[in-house]
Parts: structure tokens; sequence; C-alpha cells
């Protein structure tokens, strides 16, 4: 995990707050001009100054403020969300959400890896695998708490019994090849990685939480202008950032 990157949530992150936060950004407004309605809303479920002014601090880096590498990609979600609407509004958080936190991108992988071969898991389960993967640092075990039930709240993973078991929660059905593309373009954003194999990218376990039919590599590359195609076989092709091809052919 990069050290200059953003780590992750300090608090849990509702998703009622990142589609407000979405919608107002659609419309026109900036942090400062939205900020007075998100706080009454954040205040409402999450009282407290230091709570508040932390879970702000998410939405305005989520939503408002990216990472200078990923302006471009929440732009593009911002025009998808005016496209689609309100529907589309759980998978542009999530894309923000993964491209912007590195531990909020570990946490889902994880989760994704876990659900792929299990039908439920322990938050013993996913903290270890975290632990494993980042090593023994202080922060993993509480920012871990706040991503589950983050996730929790947006309801893509859910209680199992009551219990401290968790299972897969609802799947968000995707019509757009354009959503596809640009939650492509996240995967590679929050993976950090330049390119991957194609097969990969669409299959990730980032994306765990949606469903939507298989889709060709030369329909994602002309969906999304900053995603670059090549063929590296006659089996494989590859999906590359746009700007990291240019700049591999610059050096």
């Amino acid at each position: 995990m990069s050290e200059t990157k953003r780590i992750g949530f300090g608090k849990k992150i509702r998703a009622e707050w990142l589609a407000v936060a979405i919608r107002l950004r659609a419309g026109g407004y900036s942090y400062q001009q939205a900020r007075t309605e998100l706080e009454s809303i954040v205040s409402a479920t999450n009282p407290g100054k230091v709570a508040v002014a932390k879970s702000m601090s998410n939405i305005k880096q989520v939503v408002f403020a990216p990472a200078e590498a990923n302006a471009e990609h929440s732009s593009g979600g911002i025009r998808i969300f005016q496209d689609l609407g309100d529907c589309s509004s759980l998978a542009i958080s999530w894309g923000l959400a993964i491209s912007a936190y590195s531990f909020v991108a570990a946490t889902a992988e994880t989760i994704g890896r876990l659900l792929k071969v299990q039908q439920e898991f322990t938050s013993t389960d996913l903290k270890r695998r975290l632990t494993e993967k980042l090593g023994e640092r202080g922060f993993v075990q509480r920012v871990a708490r706040y991503n589950l039930s983050s996730f929790l709240d947006w309801g893509i993973v859910a209680n199992q019994s009551g219990k401290k078991h968790y299972k897969r929660g609802r799947s968000i059905r995707i019509e757009s090849d354009e959503l596809v593309a640009w939650l492509v373009e996240a995967v590679l954003l929050a993976s950090e990685q330049s390119g991957m194999a194609f097969n990969h990218a669409i299959s990730s376990p980032l994306l765990f939480p949606f469903e939507f039919e298989p889709v060709a590599a030369a329909i994602i590359g002309s969906k999304n202008p900053r995603l670059q195609i090549t063929r590296e076989s006659l089996s494989e092709e590859q999906v590359s950032l746009c700007h990291a091809q240019t700049k591999r052919q610059n050096a």
C-alpha cells in the first residue's frame, strides 16, 4: 500500500450521505456550498463535533476533492450520475470510495475474495486477511471496523442471523456499459496498477457487489476515453489507463 495514498474511513460513512453529496456535486455545488446541508444530515445520525468533522472529511475527499491522479475519473463518475440519475448513486459511491482510499479498496477486495470461496465470513477472518496483507499496523483493526460497518449500511454486506458472521448483501444490477467501464477504471486506480489483463479487471473481487452482462473489452474501451485496450495474445487483452500508456511511450 502506498504510504502517500489516503488510507480509509475514520468513521462509518452512510450511503445516504454519499448519495446526497454526489447529487449536490452533480448539481454544480462546491464542497463549501454543500457543506451546511451535508453537516445537517450527518449530525442527525452521527452527533458530536469530532464525529461530524471526521465524516465530513471523508465525504469531501471521496466526492468533492479527489486526489489529483483521480480527478478525471471522479468527474467522469459525476457525469455518469447526471445521465443515469439516483439509480447509479451506490455504484458511483463505490467507485469513488475504492479509488480514493487504499484501505477501503483493500477491505473490499478482501471481502470479495472471501465471498468467492465461501458463503459467509467473520470480522476475525477479515482482519486476519488484512493483517497478513498489510502487517500488524495499529490502524488495521480500527479502520477495518469502520469500513465493514459502512458496507453494512450500504447493503452490500449483511449480518448473518444477528451474529458476527457476514454474508453477501444485495447485488446491484448494472445495465450501462459506460458505468461498467468507469468501474473498471476504478479497479485499476484502486489496485494502483496502470494496466492488467482485461479478464482480471472485469472479474475483480473489488466488483463483488455488482452484476452485469459479459461485455467485450473493445466496448469497455469505447465507453471510457481514459482506458486503452491492447491485445497481448490471441486469448488475452490488456486494459490500461491512457495516461500510463502515454508516459511509457514518452519515456
